[in-house]
């Protein structure tokens, strides 16, 4: 669980994050549809390479956003190699989309009052476990031989 401090500007809720190890300001954005979206300058700022080119539309119109990766960071919620996108037409701030959280997270709890958001993140799966090399060669049931008081008495 990580604790996010908030700060509520124009009617927005923003966040403070390291991308790539560098502090960045976000606008979360819950109608946002990609997950992070970084505007053109804190691209160059974090040095994001410019990906694929896919074209997108929402409320605020249509535009081109380029595919990149990169290692977000809440609090002590680490998500190395993210997919997020370079919208180069981004006016204000960059934006921390709904999806992002809905991938990493199981829960979001915001406390407006104490200006903070509590994330809770996923748990992650546990590798499957293999059995020891030779393990099942050298099994012995524990019932394989009978106690002695209950064998057959000999002649």
């Amino acid at each position: 669980m990580s604790t996010v401090p908030i700060r509520i500007v124009n009617d927005s809720v923003v966040i403070r994050g390291l991308v790539d190890n560098e502090a960045t300001v976000f606008v979360l954005d819950t109608g946002d549809a990609i997950g992070p979206v970084f505007n053109q300058a804190d691209a160059f700022r974090l040095g994001l390479e410019e990906g694929t080119e896919e074209g997108v539309s929402g409320a605020g119109g249509a535009s081109n956003v380029y595919q990149t990766t990169a290692s977000i960071t809440f609090d002590d919620m680490h998500f190395p190699f993210e997919t997020c996108a370079i919208d180069t037409s981004l006016q204000g701030q960059s934006l921390m989309g709904l999806p992002f959280f809905l991938r990493t997270c199981s829960k979001m709890e915001f406390d407006f009052d104490a200006r903070k958001l509590t994330l809770t993140s996923k748990p992650t799966p546990l590798p499957k476990s293999q059995p020891l090399p030779g393990a099942q060669e050298n099994f012995q049931p524990a019932h394989a031989a009978e106690p002695p008081e209950l064998a057959e008495p000999t002649a």
